[in-house]
Order: C-alpha cells, then sequence, then structure tokens
C-alpha cells in the first residue's frame, strides 16, 4: 500500500488499517511467559519480557507500583527456572572470572555467585553466609578485578589471574 492511498482516507479509517495490522501481526506472535508474574503473553519484538506496564514498571523498579502477592509468587518461581533470570551460570548479568586459588589453582568461570555456591569448600564457612544479596566471599572476589575503582591485589590468598581468551565454550546465550 502506498502512502498516497493511505493519506486519502479519513482519520478513523487509517487508525482501524493500523489497528487491523497490528492484530494480525501480535496473533502470529511467538507466545512467551512474563518474568515477573508468569502470565502468557504475545509480542512480535525478541527483546520483551514482561507482559505489560505494571510488570514493567516491577522490572524496572518504579515506585508506587503494587503487585498481588500470587503474582510475585508466581513471577520469583518463574525466575528462578529461567536460565537468564535464575541461579545459573548463564545469569544475564554473569561476567567472565579467572582467579588464583591460595593453593595456585587456577579457576575460570562466568557467574561469581555461582562458583561460590558450588565451591563452598574453598572458602571459610564465615565467608559464604548470605549478607545482604551476596556473600562475603564474592564480594571480595569481585574486587579482585583490576578495572574497579576499588580493587585489592588479594583476599585471603585469592588472586586475579591474567589470561589472553576468555571461556567460550561454556556460554550460551
Amino acid at each position: 500500500m502506498s502512502n498516497a492511498w493511505l493519506a486519502k482516507k479519513t482519520w478513523a479509517e487509517r487508525r482501524a488499517y493500523y489497528h487491523d495490522a497490528h492484530i494480525r501481526l501480535t496473533a502470529a506472535a511467538k507466545p512467551r511467559r512474563c518474568v515477573i508474574c508468569g502470565n502468557p503473553f504475545k509480542c512480535r519484538r525478541k527483546k520483551v519480557r514482561v507482559c505489560g506496564p505494571r510488570c514493567r514498571a516491577f522490572l524496572i523498579g518504579l515506585p508506587g507500583i503494587r503487585l498481588t502477592a500470587e503474582q510475585l509468587k508466581r513471577g520469583a518461581a518463574t525466575r528462578l527456572l529461567h536460565p537468564h533470570t535464575g541461579p545459573f551460570e548463564t545469569h544475564h548479568q554473569a561476567k567472565y572470572w579467572s582467579l588464583q586459588s591460595p593453593m595456585g589453582d587456577t579457576y575460570q568461570f562466568w557467574n561469581m555467585a555461582y562458583f561460590v555456591r558450588e565451591h563452598k569448600s574453598l572458602f571459610k564457612a564465615q565467608d559464604v553466609i548470605m549478607q545482604g544479596y551476596e556473600t562475603l566471599a564474592a564480594h571480595q572476589l569481585r574486587r579482585l578485578q583490576p578495572d574497579r575503582n576499588y580493587s585489592i591485589n588479594s583476599w585471603k590468598g585469592w588472586k586475579w589471574h591474567y589470561v589472553l581468551s576468555p571461556l567460550t565454550t561454556v556460554r550460551s546465550k
């Protein structure tokens, strides 16, 4: 359709034309699940993760948005199962790490929190207790990264290990 054809139409006809096109495209869209409330929804765009404005506001942390307890419970369960938002090595905020332990072993991995959870035997008991949203071990090991503002050289014998290329076989996004 050319713009000349559409320009001759009235406002109501143009609105109906675009609305019908939107309905056709949305009907053909792949069904997804909202990462906040777990409800199914359809959307054409690949990056959309939430079903509507309430869940989007909750996702970005806007004040004054209230979700029901059931929605929060369902959303938390959904987030924990998803490989990009759950406690997995493929979490969307995971970064590449290469550390040398006090014994001289080198560990290369994605996702610091996952590493500390899976290797609790490498740390003292008081270092792997949750303090807020992370453990003391994860917090201090993150500070070993040299490009941090408040980086440190070592923590209880742990040091940053320099490598030329990151481990790419584990990461699957």
